[in-house]
């Protein structure tokens, strides 16, 4: 996927010589084209953050509050999404 990226990335600036890029964004509707398989990495990538995180605050490596702000939950939300983790 990312080399699917990288390859449009470079047809776009191809055809606007680096100059009319935001031109092209706009005219395509300032979308971004996001696919099922970037919400499986980002969903699979936000999991695995907040079982790192969970780990951290066990061994007190960070506090339940830098934890909480890393991914930008409120300290009651980490709470218990913790302790949601902990029983499965």
């Amino acid at each position: 996927m990312n080399n699917i990226k990288a390859f449009t990335n470079k047809i776009i600036e191809h055809f606007t010589h680096g100059e009319r890029k935001e031109r092209l964004v706009r005219v395509m509707g300032e979308s971004i084209i996001t696919t099922e398989a970037d919400l499986i990495h980002d969903a699979g990538y936000a999991e695995g953050r907040l079982e790192l995180l969970f780990d951290f605050v066990q061994r007190k490596v960070i506090s339940i509050e830098e934890a909480a702000e890393q991914v930008e939950l409120t300290v009651e939300d980490f709470k218990r999404k913790m302790e949601i983790y902990r029983k499965s």
